[in-house]
Parts: structure tokens; sequence; C-alpha cells
């Protein structure tokens, strides 16, 4: 069972490495439902977060996850501008007017990636179908989906979690996040059957909490 902590400012990801994260996601405003952060940010976390893996958001603030060409192109280029740093993959998405996977724009951000691990973030939460989605990520090489199985916590959709789990079958890794926390981790895992769980572990203010990351680490190592 892996735990990834979304941080969103350089002392979250200080405490999530130190209290015992195995992977961080690297974002800002999370009012805003996250963007990347500078180039100044991130080379700060990765200075201070040792050999944790490292995942960086890829959006901008204030666009849909329906994007304008020039938009898209500023993506590309992050996602360009990052390749030198240590950083170990990168999460995006990216949807159509109509509301489904947006496979061509995906597939040139992929290509961007050059082979560095891709998760489509919660962007999918709000995809009517949701399996067929799923099968287009995979197609698309995708090597994991963010989601809690609907709009809002994770813990109160763990019945899509559980057939997106069995769907998966191993192409894919289910990542759960949504609200999770250590009260109900352990039943998230337990009835949704996925490996990985995604938290910002934040119980008040803006910053991660140790105590909550140890909490559902433990949990994690059961």
């Amino acid at each position: 069972m892996l735990l990834e902590i979304a941080c969103f400012n350089e002392t979250s990801a200080r405490i999530a490495f130190e209290s015992g994260a195995d992977r961080i996601e690297i974002c800002e405003d999370m009012f805003c439902g996250g963007k990347t952060p500078s180039d100044k940010t991130i080379e700060k976390i990765i200075s201070e977060t040792g050999n944790i893996q490292r995942m960086v958001m890829i959006h901008k603030l204030g666009t849909s996850y329906c994007y304008t060409r020039r938009d898209f192109q500023w993506m590309l280029d992050r996602i360009s501008d990052l390749h030198g740093k240590d950083l170990h993959g990168f999460v995006f998405g990216a949807v159509t007017e109509k509301n489904q996977i947006d496979e061509e724009k995906l597939e040139e951000l992929i290509i961007a990636a050059e082979g560095k691990p891709c998760t489509f973030h919660r962007a999918f939460d709000g995809l009517e179908n949701k399996p067929a989605a799923l099968e287009k990520l995979i197609q698309l090489g995708f090597k994991r989906v963010l989601t809690s199985g609907g709009h809002g916590r994770a813990i109160d959709h763990v019945v899509t979690l559980a057939a997106l789990q069995k769907q998966a079958e191993g192409r894919i890794t289910i990542l759960a996040g949504g609200g999770v926390r250590s009260t109900h981790a352990n039943e998230l895992i337990r009835l949704s059957g996925v490996n990985e769980i995604h938290s910002s572990a934040i119980l008040k203010g803006e910053m991660a909490d140790a105590e909550e990351i140890m909490a559902l680490k433990k949990i994690a190592a059961k």
C-alpha cells in the first residue's frame, strides 16, 4: 500500500517527507483546485525532500480542464521546462467540450513527458462514463488515475472505486483520493481494494499534519 500526499506548499512537502510519505504531488493554490508551482518553489521542494517520489501537477490557474490551444501549449512548455529537474512524473488531465477524455491533447502530453509516469487527475470524477474513460487512459499509457469515484469524498464512492479497481486488472493504478483521512482510510482500503491512497493530510489551515500522515502511513503499512 502506497501513500501519496498532495503538497500545496514547501512546508507541507517537507512535513510529508519527514513523516514517511511514499510520494508527494507538488502543487499550489489548494482552494482553487491546484496549479503548477513556480520553478523556484519546485527546486526548493526537491532540495528538501531527499529521494521521495515527486509528481508535479501541470495546470494553469484560472483555466478549466477543457483547454484552449494557448493554455494547452503552456502545459507542453511547462513539461518541457521541468524535464531537467529531479521529478518522477506529471499529473494532468484534459477533457473535451462534451466532458469526455480529450485523447488528442492527452496523447501529446504523454509524448511530452518522455516516458515519465503520468497520472490523470480528478477531472476523471466529473466524467459520466468512467469505465470507458478508464479504458482510454489505459490505451493512452497513463500510469494511474487519481479519483474519488465521483464528486466529493472517496469514502462515499467505495462501490465505484471497487469496480474501477477490478476493471483496472493491474493495467493502471487506481489512486483513491478525495477527503481521505486516517479516521476512515482503513475502511476505504478494505472496501475498495485499492493499493494506493492520496491525501492532503490537512486537518486545519493549509499545512499537512505530521501526525495525520504518520497515522495514514501506519494504516497503509498493514
